[in-house]
């Protein structure tokens, strides 16, 4: 980790994670929320068949056929 929070202060990572997220840049605060959701996809069993809110497949557009032109 490249934070302020374990190089100039001297703490571990994972004490950073749990007490400090104040302090964190954004790109370590949304790697700790996607692990988050991640988790509580695989615990939560309405979420595992469903998949994780905010990723769902759309299909490309397809241009319409040449001889309805």
């Amino acid at each position: 980790m490249r934070s302020d929070c374990v190089v100039k202060d001297g703490r571990k990572p994972s004490e950073c994670i749990r007490n400090h997220t104040d302090e964190l840049p954004e790109e370590c605060q949304l790697l700790r929320k996607a692990t988050f959701d991640c988790k509580r996809g695989m615990v939560d069993m309405r979420l595992r068949f469903r998949g994780n809110p905010g990723f769902h497949y759309v299909p490309p557009s397809r241009p319409p056929p040449a001889d309805e032109q």
